[in-house]
């Protein structure tokens, strides 16, 4: 195999990856946020919790937004409702860290 083919072979796998990485059509963009209430007072924290998971029956904010509770102080949020979630956040008072996240079409 001369260097040519051999450039031409991986610019064709090269092209490839591309425009798969580049196709997100079939992917998912979803927020990871870890939050901290440390400085809020307990009848605080009770009522952040009743307005984010919701209380007898009721939706909390994380249901209308289609988002998930993975663990204490962490949830997993669609990027559509990225602004909602750190609105609340802000409202409240609580710290909170976000890592953004990409479900790919293939993984589901």
């Amino acid at each position: 195999m001369d260097r040519s083919s051999i450039k031409n072979e991986l610019e064709l796998i090269r092209s490839k990856v591309l425009s798969e990485e580049t196709d997100e059509s079939k992917d998912e963009i979803y927020y990871i946020y870890s939050y901290e209430l440390s400085r809020l007072p307990p009848s605080k924290k009770v009522q952040f919790s009743f307005a984010l998971f919701g209380r007898k029956g009721t939706d909390g904010l994380i249901n209308k937004i289609n988002g998930q509770k993975l663990g204490s102080g962490c949830i997993f949020v669609p990027e559509k409702s990225k602004n909602k979630i750190e609105e609340f956040f802000k409202f409240w008072g609580a710290e909170y860290r976000k890592i953004r996240v990409k479900l790919l079409d293939r993984l589901k």
